[in-house]
Order: C-alpha cells, then sequence, then structure tokens
C-alpha cells in the first residue's frame, strides 16, 4: 500500500459522467506532498473542496483580523496578487481609522510573495514613469490620496487602458525637445482613504471596499471559526506555507462556461456599468480559479524544497500552465465576496453613513408601529414618515445607536456632520419638530443604495460537475455549503 506522500491525488468529481471531464480536470497529481505542504483544493477524499483562501482566512484570524474584514482581507489578498497572475483588480479601502488599516493590509502583505506588489506613500507623475520596471505586473499600494493626486490620472488610465503616456522635456547637447513617454502595465491599485481624504478616481472597475473600524473579535466568531483557528499551526510556518502556495501561481486563461448567463442576469438587474460590472466579476472567477487550480508539485521542486532553497529559486521553474476551466465552485466563491459589494449605480457609502442611516430607518419604522400603517407599503410608509414629525429621529437617539456595545465610540459632532452629507445626497431628510427647538431626520428610501446581486449557485451548470452537488468550504466563516 502507497504511503500518504506518495499516493495519487486525483481531483475529486465524484458524480461526473466520464466524457464530460476536460484534460485539466481530470489531472493526476502524482508524488504530491500531504496538505501540510501546499493546499490542494480540489483534491481531497472526502470530496469537500477547500479553496486556498480558506486557509489565508485561518491566517487573518489568528493574526486578530476583525472577523467583520475578512471578506475585506481576502479581496485584498487577491488584489495584491492580481496583476502577476495576468487579471489584475483594483480596490480602493474606506476607513475610518488609520491602525485598522494598517493591520488588515499588513497581514494580506505577509502572505503575498515578493515583488508582487510596490507600495508609494506619494508619488508624482515623473516619479511614476520612472518606475516603469517596478510597478508592471505588479499592485501598487498608495497610501496618501494627497500625495498621490497629481499622478492619479495616469494610474487611473493604467488601470482602465492598460497604459498611459504623457510628454517630457529632456535636455542634451543638441538641445532641449519634448518626447512622448509611454507607461505599459498591466497593474492593479489598492488606495487607502481614511477619513474625509479621498482618491479622485471615477472608474468603475475599481471596486470599493469598506473596513468596519470594530476591535478585533475573533474570539466571538462563529463555532466553525474557532474549530478551524484552535488546529491553527505555527504563524510563522503558516505565513511560509501560505506565501509558498501563492508564489507557485501563475498567469493562467480561465474559460467561464457559465459567462453568458452572468451577463444575462447583469442585465435584467439593469446595471448602470454593465462592462466594468462584468468584466470585474470575471476577473475576481479567474483569480479565485488561480487559486483553486495549482500546478503538479513536480520531482524537480520536490528535491528544491527538501533541500531549503529559497522560493524564488525554486518557483519561477513552474510555467503557465493548460487553460483552467472554472466551475460553480469559483461562481459560489466569487458571490460570497461581492455580497453587497458593486452598486447598481455609482453610489458608495462609508460604514459610518450606513451605521447612521440604518439607525435613522430603525427609529423612524419603530415608531411607526404605533400607527396603523402597513410597514409593507413602502410609498405609504415615505409619504407619512415626510408628513409627521411624530416618527423622526432626534440626533440624541441616533448617537445611542450608532454607538452600541462593544464599537468604538462616535461622537454627537461627527455624526451631524454624516447627516448634513446624506441629507445633501437625498438619502434622508432633516426637519424642525414643531412647537420645538429640535430637530428630526426621517428616511427618503427604505434602503441606502442598491447592489449586484447573484443567483444561487445550484442554477449554475458547469461542464465539470454539470448539475451534481458538491460540498465545499466557505473561506469566510468555515462552513461546509453544499452547492
Amino acid at each position: 500500500m502507497k504511503s500518504t506522500s506518495t499516493q495519487e491525488l486525483v481531483r475529486v468529481t465524484p458524480t461526473v459522467p466520464a466524457e464530460n471531464k476536460t484534460d485539466h480536470h481530470s489531472e493526476i497529481y502524482k508524488n504530491n506532498p500531504t496538505e501540510t505542504v501546499f493546499p490542494m483544493p480540489y483534491y481531497h477524499e472526502d470530496g469537500v473542496v477547500r479553496p486556498l483562501l480558506g486557509e489565508a482566512t485561518n491566517y487573518f484570524l489568528a493574526n486578530n483580523v476583525n472577523s467583520e474584514n475578512i471578506v475585506a482581507a481576502l479581496i485584498i489578498c487577491l488584489s495584491l496578487n492580481s496583476a502577476s497572475l495576468g487579471h489584475p483588480v483594483s480596490i480602493i479601502l474606506t476607513a475610518d481609522n488609520q491602525l485598522i488599516a494598517d493591520r488588515v493590509l499588513a497581514v494580506c502583505k505577509e502572505i503575498t510573495p515578493e515583488g508582487r506588489f510596490v507600495e508609494f506613500n506619494g508619488i508624482t507623475p515623473q516619479e511614476l514613469f520612472r518606475s516603469q520596471n517596478e510597478i508592471k505586473n505588479k499592485a501598487i499600494i498608495c497610501w496618501n490620496p494627497r500625495e498621490c493626486k497629481k499622478a492619479i490620472t495616469h494610474i487611473q488610465q493604467l488601470i482602465s487602458i492598460g497604459y498611459s503616456s504623457r510628454r517630457e522635456l529632456f535636455k542634451s547637447s543638441c538641445g532641449e525637445k519634448y518626447q512622448n513617454i509611454r507607461l505599459e502595465g498591466p497593474v492593479a491599485f489598492i488606495g487607502v482613504e481614511v477619513g474625509d481624504e479621498k482618491f479622485d478616481m471615477s472608474d468603475p472597475s475599481i471596486l470599493r471596499i469598506a473596513l468596519s473600524s470594530n476591535e478585533s473579535d475573533t474570539n466571538q466568531c462563529s463555532p466553525e471559526l474557532k474549530y478551524s483557528q484552535s488546529h491553527h499551526r505555527n504563524c510563522d510556518y503558516e505565513k511560509s506555507r501560505l506565501t509558498r502556495s501563492f508564489a507557485r501561481l501563475s498567469p493562467r486563461s480561465v474559460s467561464i462556461p457559465y459567462a453568458e448567463v452572468i451577463l444575462n442576469d447583469l442585465i435584467d438587474q439593469r446595471v448602470q456599468q454593465l462592462q466594468w460590472t462584468f468584466k470585474l466579476i470575471q476577473r475576481q472567477i479567474s483569480l479565485i480559479s488561480i487559486t483553486n487550480n495549482p500546478p503538479a508539485f513536480t520531482k524537480d521542486e520536490a528535491v528544491r524544497y527538501c533541500c531549503g532553497q529559497n522560493p524564488n529559486q525554486i518557483f519561477p521553474l513552474v510555467t503557465s500552465g493548460p487553460a483552467i476551466a472554472a466551475t460553480r465552485v469559483e461562481y459560489f466563491l466569487m458571490a460570497q465576496f461581492l455580497k453587497d459589494k458593486i452598486p447598481l449605480k455609482d453610489e458608495h457609502y462609508s460604514p459610518v453613513q450606513v451605521a447612521i442611516f440604518e439607525a435613522v430607518r430603525k427609529i423612524n419604522l419603530g415608531k411607526l408601529t404605533r400607527s396603523i400603517i402597513d410597514q409593507g407599503d413602502k410609498v405609504q410608509v415615505l409619504k407619512t414618515l415626510y408628513r409627521s414629525n411624530n416618527y423622526w429621529a432626534k440626533i440624541e437617539d441616533i448617537f445611542g445607536m450608532v454607538n452600541s456595545k462593544d464599537k468604538k465610540l462616535i461622537s454627537i459632532q461627527f455624526i451631524e456632520k454624516e447627516l448634513i452629507k446624506l441629507a445633501k445626497l437625498g438619502i434622508i431628510s432633516k426637519g424642525k419638530v414643531l412647537q420645538s427647538s429640535d430637530y428630526g431626520y426621517f428616511i427618503n428610501d427604505i434602503n441606502i443604495g442598491k447592489h449586484v446581486t447573484f443567483m444561487n449557485p445550484s442554477k449554475i451548470s458547469d461542464p465539470i460537475f454539470n448539475m451534481a452537488q458538491i460540498q465545499v468550504v466557505n473561506p469566510i466563516n468555515g462552513v461546509v455549503a453544499i452547492i
């Protein structure tokens, strides 16, 4: 009988007819080390798919990333690797607390292979164009919107069309003359916005991710994640293992058999930025597919690995492999990561603004329960709120609801500033209460913004699994989902 370390590991497709398998998905991984060396998402005897990103979640939790920020951390992790893997995804992180942004990004960078990202606190156009060799096929992290302001136009062009150009004055012995300089991509962009400082970027392909400012709460997470943490190995070993796992990944073309189904669903939802939204979803699925399909572990790699060679000397040996066919698993994971992340229209709100809106809404609707109004009738509810100040929310009540237990205190003054912003956007309204010097607030809509929704994965058919049920570990909460 073969030992575990040398047993042939075959991708688990228990109910798939042989005629529906592709060469790639029926590939046999010979002489592969055990799961303690590199995660193999599709290759488990129990048939459960365990994504590499689930291993990343364990690392994030072990390093005190708030469970509310796990989705953000997973998206950051994909973005940091995206340009190097041929499917660049750009994001802007919004946070109310600089320390939270620092912590989440720092942990994500720890498991990202060297050379896949560059960081700038501030950068000018001249510096950007001189960094051609440093930024191509990498993620650019910008920490300071104000200091990056002059270069943002060029970065936005790199993101949207893959290149940027400018004219520069050159001096030589023959005199001075202007020359056109071209900066080539692809690049991914990760911007960090804290407080009121914003990047002047309107590109619809950029995903905006809000970070929760709550303190670490990994001790209060779900039982599944607690179990996962309790079995977590030494953090230094895990960091090395995850970094090497991501380093082994290389650019791959990914075919999405159900792409037309996704596109038709977006059309039915009347997505405003259809082209860019579709492209963003495709890239997310492609990146997840690459992480779920690492290359076969070769004998050469095993020898070099056992000899303790530097990962950078080992993993360039792994070249681009055949095209990957995305399955229903990748769609499920993409839908989990991008849930409530892509607005149907160009609307973006900070976590505090959402919390304030929810507080006003709950107070308004709570007071309406004393009336005979049918709260299922949206028009009747909004009309009643407009006409009667009896149901309006007072600032002190909003303050109390926003500052619930175990959350960072938000001052009344700050809440008032955000209420003014929301009123200017037409999300809420402000009025003076009759026979009083107080003001009250009421909502103008039941929900704050609307987001792209995703179909139940069971409606997605792919040539690998067809419509057969699949068990997959959800990286966000560690629960085994049946899709």
